[in-house]
């Protein structure tokens, strides 16, 4: 089961809950705006992986994610369907483009999809939340989060945007596009020591053993 982590539904935004104090802390988080999603589906009995959002991150430091929440719509029309599951996929950055592949995540299910409300133009919006293998990251990067349904390519699912105005890019039918926004998500996790840090930790443990064998 997931953690008690939301996005709480607002008059205008979503306030974030933090996680309890024994789970891992907030890496990272972009907030939406609520006006409209970016297409981001894999329809795997047509016309397959037709479009996917990237979306960067900056974590503040190297980290290892356990946990993705993000939040997404529906629309041409604007109507539910079936989600058969989501590949969450993580890339290194490459001077603010999206860079290196990582490792990816295929969530089965419709990751515990919450109804929000409407978005500003009048989509189904709603909240997603799952629980990954730990996956490393580095300080920053970027996430691509792609619905995989069956059937029709129609309802489309899309990735909303975020309150943040930074880049994003758009594959859609093999023309790739550069978003003057970006999506809305929420990395969790924990920060991972740098080498230099450890090896500090290291000599500590060190000294200590050294001076508890020099006191017998």
């Amino acid at each position: 089961m997931n953690r008690n982590i939301l996005f709480v539904a607002a008059v205008a935004a979503l306030a974030l809950v933090a996680p309890a104090a024994n789970a891992s802390g907030i890496l990272y988080f972009n907030n939406p705006d609520y006006n409209g999603g970016f297409s981001s589906q894999n329809d795997t009995t047509g016309l397959g992986n037709f479009a996917t959002v990237w979306s960067g991150f900056d974590n503040g430091g190297a980290a290892s994610v356990d946990e993705v929440a993000w939040i997404g719509s529906y629309f041409n029309p604007p109507e539910a369907r079936t989600i058969d599951s989501f590949t969450l996929s993580f890339y290194t950055d490459n001077a603010g483009a999206v860079g290196s592949f990582i490792g990816s995540r295929t969530i089965a299910g419709n990751a515990g999809e919450t109804f929000l409300g409407l978005d500003n133009i009048s989509d189904p919006t709603y909240l997603y939340d799952t629980l990954i293998t730990p996956i490393d990251v580095n300080a920053k990067g970027w996430l691509s989060v792609v619905a995989n349904t069956s059937g029709t390519t129609t309802p489309q699912w899309g990735w909303e945007t975020g309150e943040q105005v930074v880049v994003s890019y758009q594959e859609f039918l093999g023309s790739t596009t550069q978003l003057q926004t970006a999506e809305a998500f929420a990395l969790y996790g924990n920060l991972t020591p740098e080498p230099t840090s450890m090896a500090v930790l290291g000599l500590g443990v060190v000294a200590l053993i050294r001076r508890r064998k020099a006191s017998k």
